[in-house]
C-alpha cells in the first residue's frame, strides 16, 4: 500500500507522564510531512472536549499513535479514544514506554516496546517509516470484538463508579443538584418518546454495537465549589445537547436504513414548495394499510409549512392535520440538521436503549473529582441506543432543494 498524501495521525497520551513525549512525537511526524493531531489537555477546562476528540478520530484520522505510559491504565479519556478508534476501524500502533502495561484490548495491534530514554530516536525513525506501519496495523479481528467489547464496558462502568464516588472535596449539595439539572433538562428536551416506541434492553451483550451518545469534559474544581459561580445554565445545556444528538442519530439512522435515494424519494423546492406531494405520500401509505402519523421536518421549511397546513399543540408536541392523518411533527435544529421531510408510521421503528444500571433512566450521569487531574471536576453524560427500522416500506422521504 502506497500513500501519496499526508497521513493524519491522532496522538493519544495520558496526562502528565505522556505529555512531553506526545509533543515531541507531533514535531517528528510534522517533520516527516505528515499531519499530526494532539489535543492540549491543558486547554480551557470548560471545553466539551470529547465531542471534538471523537469527531477527530472518526473523520480525520488515518492512524492512532497510542503512547502507553503508567498513567494509561488509569486514564479513562485515553481508553475512550481506544474504543472510538476500534469502533471506526482505525489502525492503532502502540508505543509502550519502559514496559508500561498494555491494555488487553490493544493486543491485536502493532506494538513497539521503547525505553523513554530512546523515545526521540525511535519515534523519529518510526515517523519516517510511517506508511509501512500503517500498512501493517490492522483493525481488531471480528472474532475478538465481542469479548473486547464487554471488557471495554466493564472498564467504562468502573470508571463511572469511581468518578461518581470521588466527591470528598466537592460541595455535595452542588453535585446532586447539577446531576438533577442534567437529567431534568434532558427529559424536557428529548423527543424520542413521542416519535417512536422506546424499549429497554437489559443485556449488555445485546447492546454491543449500539450507538453511544456521550459528552465528557472537565471544569475547575475551585470554580465548581465557588458559590459565586452558578452552573445551572451550563448543565442544562449538557442535558439538551444529549437530547439533540439523539435526534441527530435518529435522522441519520432512518436515512441510512431506508435508503439515501430510494424509489420513494422525491424533491421539494424550498423557494416554491408544492406540499401536495406530501399529501400524496400519506395517501400511498394509507392505501398500504399503514398509519402515517410522524413527520421529521427541516426547520427551514417551517414558515411555508405553517401556511399550508392546520396545526394544534398538546404540551410540547405539534400536530398537523393532513387529510385523514394527524401527524406529530419534529423540527430539525442546529444540533440535528435535516435536508428532507421524513414521513412514517411510528410503529415501523423501534428505539432501543440500555438503561443506567443504578437509576434505570435512559442516560448515565457521572460527576466527581478527576483522579488524573485532581484540580478538576470531571463530568460525563451518555446514553447507549439503537434505532431499528422494522418496516422500510412505511417510510417516505421528500428531499428539499433550492
Amino acid at each position: 500500500m502506497t500513500y501519496e498524501k499526508k497521513l493524519r495521525i491522532f496522538i493519544s497520551y495520558a496526562g502528565d507522564d505522556g505529555k512531553d513525549c506526545a509533543r515531541r512525537a507531533k514535531e517528528f511526524f510534522r517533520s516527516s510531512r505528515h499531519d499530526p493531531y494532539l489535543w492540549p489537555h491543558d486547554n480551557n477546562p470548560v471545553d466539551r472536549v470529547w465531542k471534538q476528540i471523537s469527531e477527530q478520530i472518526a473523520f480525520s484520522t488515518d492512524l492512532m499513535f497510542f503512547i502507553c505510559t503508567k498513567g494509561s491504565s488509569f486514564s479513562y479519556g485515553q481508553q475512550m479514544e481506544i474504543e472510538y478508534a476500534i469502533k471506526h476501524k482505525k489502525p492503532i500502533v502502540v508505543a509502550s514506554l519502559d514496559r508500561a502495561p498494555v491494555l488487553v484490548v490493544l493486543g491485536p495491534f502493532v506494538r513497539l516496546d521503547w525505553s523513554a530514554a530512546e523515545f526521540d530516536a525511535r519515534c523519529l525513525e518510526f515517523a519516517r517509516k510511517l506508511p509501512e506501519y500503517v500498512s501493517r496495523a490492522s483493525a481488531i479481528q471480528p472474532a475478538e470484538s465481542e469479548a473486547k467489547g464487554l471488557e471495554a464496558e466493564d472498564r467504562r462502568t468502573r470508571y463511572i463508579q469511581e468518578l461518581s464516588a470521588n466527591v470528598g472535596q466537592l460541595d455535595g449539595g452542588r453535585v446532586e443538584k447539577y446531576k438533577g439539572t442534567i437529567l431534568q433538562s434532558y427529559l424536557e428536551a428529548t423527543r424520542l418518546r413521542y416519535l417512536v416506541p422506546v424499549t429497554q434492553v437489559l443485556s449488555r451483550m445485546e447492546a454491543l454495537g449500539f450507538e453511544r451518545i456521550e459528552l465528557w469534559a472537565l471544569i475547575k474544581l475551585q470554580d465548581f465549589n465557588d458559590p459565586k459561580f452558578a452552573w445551572d445554565g451550563y448543565f442544562r445545556g449538557v442535558g439538551r445537547w444529549i437530547a439533540g444528538q439523539e435526534l441527530r442519530y435518529l435522522h441519520e439512522a432512518i436515512i441510512q436504513q431506508v435508503g439515501q435515494s430510494s424509489p420513494n424519494t422525491k424533491v421539494l423546492s424550498r423557494s416554491h414548495p408544492e406540499f401536495q406531494v406530501l399529501v400524496d405520500y400519506i395517501q400511498e401509505l394509507e392505501h398500504l394499510k399503514l398509519t402515517p402519523d410522524r413527520l421529521l421536518a427541516p426547520v427551514e421549511m417551517m414558515v411555508p409549512f405553517y401556511k399550508f397546513f392546520e396545526y394544534s399543540s398538546e404540551g410540547r408536541v405539534e400536530y398537523f392535520q393532513i387529510g385523514r392523518s394527524r401527524l406529530a411533527v419534529s423540527w430539525s435544529h442546529e444540533s440535528a440538521p435535516l435536508d428532507r421531510f421524513i414521513l412514517f408510521d411510528h410503529q415501523a421503528c423501534i428505539w432501543k436503549v440500555l438503561p443506567d444500571s443504578n437509576s434505570g433512566t435512559a442516560i448515565t450521569i457521572a460527576l466527581g473529582q478527576s483522579k488524573l487531574y485532581p484540580d478538576k471536576v470531571g463530568y460525563g453524560v451518555e446514553t447507549c441506543v439503537k434505532c431499528e427500522i422494522t418496516r422500510p416500506e412505511a417510510f417516505r422521504t421528500l428531499l428539499t432543494s433550492q
